[in-house]
């Protein structure tokens, strides 16, 4: 049955079982399908499906709608596709071989072999199966939508990538004349693509039409200079050269390959899982890869290490670039003229315009096999231009927030080490003899460290640097919370400025946030708490803005089905450092009790009498924030660590207030 169900992305949207169409409902329903499978068996948010099927403005009823089309296109998909449901999200498993658009990128790689092992009449064969799955335009018939754009012009670019490759073999086996044909009509089409003028001047050549082929150069080097403002690239005019001495015509030429990365670590350690899954990702096209995590979880570490291991697989180069998100972010028409300048475009040959100089980028890395590394992106506008289309390339990003706006990408959470990889790094760094020596103050020193590749990096090297300290020593040092992150320093590396950049890019009131997050301690905590904070209702937002920026972590549900969240203990040592500064640092404390006091007698008043009741004064009107207890028991359960914490937190403040009561 699986061998019998097809796909149809390359044209318009259809499905067939057995070569018959299946009836696909409406144009909603239609968007539905779409979307999901140029997502296949990736979780899709509802927000992404409700922006994709009402793109302007979604109605109010737009989630109970997109229930609704869920459903029926559940009982209309054959059996061998699967719609699942996530939470939140939903997910399209399908096999890869049914669907045309991966079918086509086997294709493609299939040829590429066939063709440098030798066997350029099969490899062909390969690219001309591959493009007959063309029926027209990517999901033509569908309206577009711009969560397709970046995937769609992906698939339109490697077609035309496809195209190339199969001119320059019938170029290559002498079919010059029906080779002439195509190329005249598709330069027409594509002035800027500087490998299918190559062909054209080889196959005019090739046709005893010399002269024909010096005017085909000046008519391409006008168009670039006068259009873009570059001169065409060194392959282009080594072969005008040859032809205008009548030398023998150059090969496709083999520029040295860029090498850009900066060094692997000696001593990088663990995170087997996540290098074997990020080597798998970038090997499976272009689009991009977004590792993402909290200040100081070794980002840019693996990405370098996942980078030099997968080098092999990029002959053409490996292009890096810190994009200082965290800083001063980088424009990405700067990067840009850095990256041509890296791949041949000299001086003031390189266009203006970000746009130009991102078609001029896209143009160069055609056909070619190569890796960027975008390291500490801001946002996604700052990525987009940066991103090749060719089938070939693979790139992988670094950020400290979330780029879920970024069309495409296959996002990789890294969360700080377990317990073994921290202490396999703490003993890389300090000696495995010494950290052997004192199994009981390694396992303290890591933890005290939170488990954070960073700060355990730093607590190494303090150690390393005084061989005559015990592990007891430095452990001592980091007991104390208060001046925890003072201890984590040591040359340039600390924990405190690394945080300190992801605070700057917070607005204000995400900062005072974070900031008075600190009250509560190590506890996980409702969102609710956040309003309180700030003593202002609906602060969802702002708690979104600390999520994404992996500063507050989202750690699951509590009983009542509420969410929960939570900051790593070295976060809110730095937390704390800031609630400090505020004028009046006991206030935010003061209104967190006072509302959890207010919940919990509100859902005492709703237990049966078998359970008692609560004394005190009656809550007041409003102080409650509403719809919170609406299972008194099921509350109770959620909150019951939250209220030990609270009392404990209660006596605490008393004391400080009353000294000697």
């Amino acid at each position: 049955m699986g061998s019998e169900v097809r796909f149809h992305l390359l044209g318009p949207l259809t499905v067939t079982v057995g070569g018959r169409a299946l009836a696909l409902g409406g144009a909603k329903q239609r968007a539905l399908l779409a979307h999901l499978l140029l997502n296949a068996n990736r979780t899709v948010s509802p927000g992404q499906l409700v922006d994709t099927l009402w793109p302007r403005e979604p109605p109010t009823s737009a989630t109970a709608n997109l229930q609704t089309y869920v459903w029926r296109l559940r009982r209309l998909l054959p059996g061998t596709a699967v719609l699942r449901t996530h939470d939140p999200g939903y997910s399209l498993a399908v096999d890869p071989a049914d669907v045309d658009a991966h079918r086509f990128a086997r294709l493609v790689a299939d040829a590429a072999r066939a063709a440098e092992g030798g066997a350029p009449e099969t490899a062909l064969a390969l690219l001309a199966e591959a493009e007959a799955l063309w029926r027209g335009d990517p999901l033509e018939d569908l309206p577009t939508a711009p969560a397709w754009d970046a995937e769609l012009g992906r698939l339109v670019e490697n077609r035309l990538a496809a195209v190339e490759e199969r001119l320059a073999l019938q170029v290559r086996l002498g079919r010059h004349d029906p080779a002439i044909a195509e190329l005249t009509v598709l330069l027409a089409e594509h002035p800027y693509r500087e490998r299918l003028w190559q062909q054209y001047l080889l196959a005019l050549t090739g046709a005893g039409r010399r002269a024909e082929a010096l005017q085909a150069y000046a008519t391409a080097r006008e168009r670039l200079v006068t259009e873009l403002g570059v001169e065409p690239g060194p392959e282009l005019r080594a072969l005008q050269a040859a032809i205008l001495t009548g030398e023998p015509l150059p090969g496709p030429a083999s520029p040295a390959p860029v090498r850009q990365l900066p060094a692997d670590l000696p001593d990088f350690t663990g995170r087997e899982e996540y290098v074997r899954d990020l080597s798998a990702a970038l090997g499976a096209g272009p689009a991009p890869v977004v590792l993402t995590g909290a200040p100081g979880t070794g980002k840019s570490a693996l990405a370098m290490h996942v980078a030099h291991g997968l080098a092999p697989r990029f002959p053409d180069g490996q292009l890096y670039v810190d994009l200082a998100g965290t800083g001063a972010p980088r424009d990405p028409a700067e990067v840009l003229a850095d990256f041509l300048h890296a791949l041949g475009v000299t001086g003031n040959t390189v266009p203006s315009g970000l746009g130009q100089r991102a078609a001029v980028f896209r143009s160069r890395l055609a056909g070619r096999r190569v890796l960027l590394v975008l390291d500490d992106a801001a946002t996604a506008a700052q990525v987009r231009p940066l991103l090749p289309a060719d089938a070939g390339c693979a790139v992988l990003v670094t950020t400290r927030g979330r780029l879920p706006e970024l069309a495409g990408a296959k996002h990789v959470e890294l969360p700080v080490f377990g317990e073994r990889e921290a202490t396999r790094l703490l003993a890389e760094l300090a000696g495995p003899e010494r950290v052997a020596g004192e199994p009981a103050e390694a396992a303290a020193i890591v933890r005290c460290c939170g488990y954070l590749p960073l700060a355990i990096r730093i607590a190494g090297a303090r150690l390393a640097g005084r061989q005559a300290w015990s592990l007891r020593t430095l452990h001592d040092r980091l007991a104390d919370e208060s001046s925890r992150l003072s201890e984590l320093r040591v040359g340039d590396l600390g924990v405190r400025p690394s945080f300190e950049l992801s605070l700057r890019q917070l607005p204000p009131a995400a900062r005072t946030a974070f900031g008075r997050s600190a009250v509560l301690g190590a506890q996980d905590f409702p969102s609710w708490v956040v309003d309180a904070l700030l003593d202002r209702a609906g602060t969802h937002d702002v708690l979104d803005v600390l999520v994404d920026a992996n500063l507050v972590s989202l750690t699951g549900r509590d009983a009542s089905g509420q969410p929960r969240y939570r900051l790593h203990d070295l976060l809110r040592c730095y937390a704390s450092e800031l609630l400090a500064e505020e004028p009046v640092p006991d206030a935010p404390l003061t209104r967190v009790l006072s509302v959890l006091l207010a919940l919990a007698k509100t859902a005492a008043a709703g237990l049966p009498p078998a359970f008692g009741a609560m004394t005190g004064p009656p809550v007041p009107s409003g102080a409650v924030p509403h719809g919170l207890v609406t299972d008194p028991l099921g509350w109770f359960t959620a909150e019951r660590k939250l209220l030990a914490a609270a009392v404990q937190l209660a006596a605490d403040a008393a004391w400080r207030s009353c000294p000697g009561s």
